[in-house]
Order: structure tokens, then sequence, then C-alpha cells
């Protein structure tokens, strides 16, 4: 998809540990934001999925710079009209992910994508 029609987003980026800050002080994903590794496994086969071992997954990419390091994530398209429009990704929870997160994250996705469209 374009980049322009994306809606990145994930809870890390509102984390405190994340150092990463625009030129006005805001935190921020990093700049080109390239569509690949977790996020965009997820984006590109439009399906969500969970590891617990995110470093080993095959789309792992690291993480960029002042990023917290991940021990377990979860990722969950936005779609539209049938379009992605971006991803939601969760990350570090205590003990991992399972199928009961990525149900309730999938749950929860209509009502997300519902206040984005709203928001544009």
């Amino acid at each position: 998809p374009p980049r322009s029609t994306l809606f990145p987003y994930t809870t890390l980026f509102r984390s405190k540990q994340c150092l990463m800050y625009d030129k006005t002080g805001h935190r921020r994903p990093p700049g080109n934001f390239v569509v690949h590794g977790l996020y965009g496994h997820v984006i590109n086969s439009k399906k969500s999925f969970f590891t617990n071992d995110p470093l080993s997954h095959p789309d792992s990419i690291g993480v960029p710079h002042g990023h917290p390091l991940l021990s377990s994530f979860l990722g969950v398209s936005l779609v539209l009209d049938g379009k992605i429009i971006g991803m939601l990704g969760v990350a570090n929870r205590e003990d991992g992910y399972g199928s009961e997160q990525q149900a309730d994250l999938e749950a929860v996705t209509p009502a997300i994508v519902q206040a984005l469209n709203k928001k544009k």
C-alpha cells in the first residue's frame, strides 16, 4: 500500500522507554518508514500473528536505535473496506502472547479502524 495511506501504530511508540523523537521533541516512528520486519509481515500478509521469540522470526530486522528490545510481539492488520490501512502492534507482554490475546486484539481493531477513519 502507498505510504500515505498507512497508519503505522504500535504501543511501543507511546512507551516512555522509546527514545525516538522528531525535531519538535515528540516521540515518533522511525523516518523513511519501510514496510518490512515484523510489522511488515502483518501488513503484507494481511494476517495477524504473534511470536514470543521475535529475534528468531524469519521477518525480524531487529529494532532501530533507541527502541526497546522485543521479547514478544503481537500484530493485527487494520482493514478498511477490504484494504489494509495499517497495523496495530503490541509487544513485551511479560508472559508472551497466545491465541487468546490475538483474538482479543482482533476483536477491538474494527473500533480502532473506525476511530482512525473518523479522524481523517
